[in-house]
């Protein structure tokens, strides 16, 4: 059995970010990466596709301990194995993790397990 070496949570209230989104219109571009917004935008409201996103990469740096300070968010992603599990990848590299995400229309969570 692997040692868990850090353990990750984070809500996201979607009409917040939404009107923060609105607010700021690079944001988006910002935080996510081509291909989170390519698989948020398959969707009819990717606003809680990106908050799941952002959710993850939240508790994936709560899981390092490091918090969002000095962090390229973009680098940081949320993929999709091809039967819908989520894994995360920084800088291209899969991370060794579990990872668990949900979202209604106005709140994502996730939680991440770092090994």
């Amino acid at each position: 059995m692997s040692t868990i070496k850090g353990i990750g949570f984070d809500l996201v209230d979607c009409d917040r970010f939404r009107a923060m989104a609105q607010k700021r219109p690079t944001l988006i571009e910002r935080l996510f990466s081509a291909e989170e917004i390519a698989y948020a935008n398959k969707y009819s409201d990717p606003t809680v596709h990106l908050c799941a996103c952002f959710a993850v990469k939240e508790a994936y740096l709560k899981a390092l301990g490091t918090g969002i300070n000095g962090q390229v968010l973009k680098n940081i992603e949320m993929g999709h194995e091809k039967t819908g599990t989520p894994f995360v990848t920084v800088c291209g590299e899969r991370v060794p993790a579990l990872v668990s995400v949900s979202h209604t229309d106005k709140t994502a969570g996730a939680v991440v397990i770092l090994f």
